[in-house]
């Protein structure tokens, strides 16, 4: 039964108890309906707690004397207000409803920020992706008074034009993805997966990544503190992208102060050619490391890699080079790698053609890294080693000491910078020195200065740079192009062309990372 129809019957009750009609009962009989209406509003405005404890009790003896007013019963809240009849007072406004609490963000809830990059991030920290955007647009004006083709060309080029994305998961897993547009086409270059249940002590890394040899190699690509990479790094140790298909362990120990890496890469193409022994393609270096055709595998000669660092004053990752924190204490780290590897079919000019060999190659490195209130110091140097492998033929071991492919070629550079202005302006500089074949006269210096405009930090960044290219020393222009170009040192027809001794190359970039 509602408030309204007990209402009625009891208005009912009181008439025929009382025996009257007319204006007074029509009065009281007004109010009792209008208190009753206006009751029903309340209730649907109040929870049902307090309507429970807002219902009128009924007093027969007085039923009678106060048939329009009703006394309400005392809450268990705060009382609500009803309204009197309309011939006592007038009607006041139904109580307000209280407003609706907001339920806690759920802890699965994302979030975007912005630290250098972009950040959408779970709140409980399960879930982390960060879009990576970088274009860097190049401009080059090469100085060479012989037209040399084998420096650089003059115009403007994309640097790098890279798109991929970094998503961690559950707090231990990591996916990293980065390709390269600059060419025009799609080119893969990192694609990895990372496994971290012993929070950074041991890490597996299994896809496509760069081995851990030379520190300034594995920096981020929108990081770098000068244009171009140093030839005694790149040229030296045979890098093109410096990726290649496989997986390894790292991690920290000590209080981060001890940094292992420990990898095992394919290092090898398919199948050139059948036969016996069959061919493989080792084509003139685009990588560090031979690319894979997986699907015509035909060697199992892995390569191996380890790297050990120390960081005495705190970990100092390998991420980038200039001081744009202006570190205020000491950071220094120092360390070693070492990769080995064996290559199948390498050319090497004989009389009438050229003969394949098997090698086996060991390289070297020694890193430092240094900063401190905006100035930081980089260094590095590098050794290469070559053998024959058992059973090379006779031919090809006189045609391997001819061309000094076993030689032990060393290479070194160091590299500074310092803000002239705190986060705003560096100037940098560095000298970079390669020697592919010690035993013969001649060396190569790359000279170069800097000065970089951080107008956003490295989101946004104008970077200018000078460098000479100089042979010292040499007897010929083909010992002088051999040692220009190592990685096609082995090639022997280079022309009539005279090869010029001191170039000079001038660099202007515009970098744009999101």
């Amino acid at each position: 039964m509602t408030a309204e129809t007990s209402e009625t019957a009891e208005v009912q009750d009181e008439q025929d108890r009382s025996g009257k009609e007319g204006v007074g009962w029509s009065r009281r009989r007004r109010g009792k309906i209008s208190c009753a209406v206006v009751l029903a509003l309340a209730c649907a405005a109040v929870p049902s707690e307090v309507i429970a404890a807002q219902k009128p009790k009924k007093d027969s003896a007085a039923a009678g004397k106060k048939a329009s007013a009703v006394a309400p019963a005392e809450p268990a809240g705060p009382p609500a207000e009803i309204s009197p009849a309309p011939s006592e007072a007038p009607a006041a406004e139904p109580a307000a409803s209280p407003p609706l609490a907001m339920p806690p963000s759920a802890p699965h809830d994302l979030h975007a920020s912005w630290d250098d990059r972009l950040v959408i991030e779970a709140r409980n920290k399960q879930f982390f992706l960060q879009p990576i955007v970088i274009l860097q647009t190049l401009f080059t004006l090469p100085v060479n008074r012989a037209a040399d083709v084998y420096f650089e060309g003059t115009g403007f080029t994309f640097r790098r034009g890279a798109l991929g994305f970094d998503a961690r998961l559950l707090g231990f897993a990591r996916v990293f993805f980065l390709s390269n547009i600059a060419s025009g086409s799609l080119a893969l270059w990192d694609f990895f997966a990372d496994l971290d249940p012993f929070e950074g002590k041991l890490v597996l890394r299994a896809g496509r990544f760069r081995p851990w040899l030379a520190r300034q190699r594995l920096l981020a690509g929108d990081r770098y503190q000068m244009i171009q990479l140093p030839v005694a790094m790149t040229d030296l140790l045979e890098m093109g992208d410096g990726r290649d298909l496989g997986a390894g362990l790292f991690g920290l120990l000590m209080d981060k102060k001890v940094e292992y890496n420990l990898g095992i890469w394919n290092g090898e193409h398919g199948i050139w050619s059948t036969g016996d022994p069959p061919m493989y393609k080792v084509e003139p270096s685009t990588d560090m490391l031979p690319r894979s055709g997986l699907r015509a595998r035909g060697n199992i000669d892995f390569v191996y890699g380890l790297r050990l660092v120390g960081h005495p004053f705190g970990y100092l990752p390998a991420l980038d080079e200039s001081d744009l924190s202006y570190s205020e204490t000491l950071r220094l780290s120092l360390g070693t790698a070492v990769l080995y590897e064996k290559r199948h079919d390498q050319y090497i000019p004989e009389p009438g053609g050229y003969t394949r060999v098997d090698d086996r190659v060991l390289k070297v490195g020694l890193e430092l890294h240094f900063r401190l209130r905006g100035f930081s110091l980089e260094a590095e140097v590098f050794m290469r080693q070559a053998w024959l492998q058992d059973g090379a033929s006779t031919l090809a071991l006189d045609a391997f000491r001819n061309y000094n492919m076993g030689a032990l070629a060393w290479s070194a550079y160091v590299q500074g910078g310092y803000f002239l202005l705190p986060r705003v302006v560096e100037l940098t500089a560095r000298f970079d020195y390669v020697d592919v074949e010690p035993k013969t006269p001649g060396y190569i210096l790359r000279p170069a200065l800097g000065l970089n405009w951080f107008l956003h930090g490295y989101n946004i960044l104008l970077q200018i740079m000078y460098r000479a290219n100089a042979g010292i020393g040499f007897e010929s222009d083909m010992g002088f192009y051999r040692s220009l170009r190592p990685l096609d040192r082995n090639d022997n027809s280079f022309g009539t062309r005279p090869i010029a001794r001191l170039t000079h190359d001038l660099f202007l970039m515009l970098q744009l990372s999101l």
